[in-house]
């Protein structure tokens, strides 16, 4: 039995509200609301692989058997004869420059798997949010709002190799109204929004090229996607070796409106215009 580690979750919040007033200052004549929040995630799983074995290792691969418990035959990759006894006459030097990455298997084969480790990833959000509002005089009043998240989680998988990944968002609105006459009132309004997501793999972090090292080419090699090529074992069921892909995304939007209210007895008019610019 493989022990479950501890895990926590932890979630602290507060807000802060009321007239928009500074003594000697600023009158109140308006209101305010200011909310926080922190949620700080532990948490804990297992996952279970299937290992080579010690036989393995060496290229001994005649007690292997498929995901089902077949026995297996092995082919030359080049003549594609069965391979005497399923014993690699060699092991290429790429596979021995992969082959420390796998751990070695922690008990008997059972259920198809012949390893299992505890794994404890984090999630940390931070939220901000506020809005305010005032009337400057009798025909004249502003508001706006504020909000800002961000998100920052660790994952590792069997291997041991943890990713980042890192989320913010941001959002502003403001909107000034203007009251022209008993007939006529206009607003005018600004919205910004602003999201970001960024992938990190865990060998981009440690500028470590695991390909390039193992004498491996034609794979994406660039320093964001340093570490181990995709590997796929279908047949035996031994678990893919693999890191996640770098990726950076982001986009924003800026808006700009106007409406206006004209209201000549016994009609009602309303019109308007926006702009809007997406990146």
């Amino acid at each position: 039995d493989t022990p479950k580690p501890a895990y926590n979750h932890l979630q602290i919040g507060g807000s802060l509200g009321g007239p928009l007033y500074i003594p000697h200052v600023l009158r109140s004549n308006g209101q305010f609301f200011l909310f926080y929040q922190v949620n700080r995630n532990r948490n804990a799983s297992t996952q279970s692989g299937l290992m080579p074995t010690e036989a393995e290792r060496n290229g001994d691969f005649s007690q292997a058997v498929n995901a089902l418990g077949q026995p297996i035959t092995l082919f030359d990759p080049i003549t594609h004869v069965p391979i005497p006894g399923n014993v690699l006459p060699q092991i290429s030097l790429q596979a021995k420059a992969l082959l420390p990455f796998y751990p070695s298997p922690g008990f008997a084969q059972s259920a198809g798997y012949n390893y299992q480790i505890p794994i404890v990833g984090t999630n940390n959000i931070d939220v901000l949010q506020a809005r305010a509002n005032r009337t400057i005089n009798s025909k004249n009043f502003v508001n706006g709002n504020f909000g800002y998240q961000r998100m920052h989680s660790l994952q590792p998988n069997i291997f041991g190799f943890t990713d980042t990944t890192q989320m913010s968002g941001l959002l502003v609105n403001a909107v000034y109204r203007r009251i022209f006459s008993t007939r006529f009132n206009g607003s005018l309004t600004y919205n910004f929004t602003r999201s970001a997501n960024l992938l990190t793999p865990f060998f981009a972090s440690r500028g470590e090229n695991v390909s390039g090292n193992a004498g491996i080419t034609g794979n994406d090699q660039t320093p964001l996607n340093y570490g181990p090529p995709t590997l796929s074992f279908l047949s035996s069921g031994i678990t893919g070796l693999s890191d996640a892909s770098e990726s950076f995304t982001r986009n924003q939007t800026s808006a700009l409106g106007y409406n206006g209210l004209w209201m000549p007895r016994p009609h009602n008019i309303t019109f308007g215009a926006d702009f809007r610019r997406q990146e």
